[in-house]
């Protein structure tokens, strides 16, 4: 999934922050070291603000099965946590961010890591709120749901 993010190019644009696979973390260490382990330096702007960015976070535990799919159905989910500074313009670039993502998860068909084909739907969105993990950034969530078959 953070590949069909990466290759649209307007949402390039809208998140300068890159699109992440981790949770997005500023670098800790020196100016002129390395970064640290884990971190996301090019979410951060050289005054340590967040920029506009996106991680795209899997979520194995919650894979169920899918009540009303065949014996093999599943449903599995992606959250997709978006950040920018707590600005009118940053907020307004953020959401339509958010709409491009919808726009491109919503009916989308992917392959799953297992070969298992993918139907995207977006499940739930949070809507921007102040993010108390990375003050002042404000952070915006969109749950996309997978419905697929467990390879047999």
């Amino acid at each position: 999934m953070a590949k069909l993010l990466r290759d649209d190019e307007t949402l390039g644009e809208l998140l300068p922050g890159g699109i992440w696979t981790r949770q997005i973390m500023p670098n800790s260490n020196p100016a002129g070291t390395d970064p640290t382990p884990g971190s996301t330096p090019d979410a951060f702007d050289h005054a340590g603000r967040i920029k506009r960015c996106a991680a795209v976070l899997y979520d194995d535990v919650s894979a169920v099965r899918n009540p009303v799919g065949p014996d093999s159905a599943y449903m599995g989910g992606v959250n997709i946590f978006l950040r920018c500074l707590p600005h009118e313009t940053e907020k307004r670039k953020l959401h339509d961010a958010a709409e491009r993502i919808i726009a491109l998860c919503e009916g989308a068909v992917l392959t799953g890591t297992r070969g298992e084909g993918l139907v995207l739907s977006i499940s739930a969105r949070m809507m921007p709120t102040d993010d108390p993990n990375l003050p002042p950034a404000v952070v915006d969530m969109i749950r996309v749901q997978t419905d697929s078959v467990w390879r047999v």
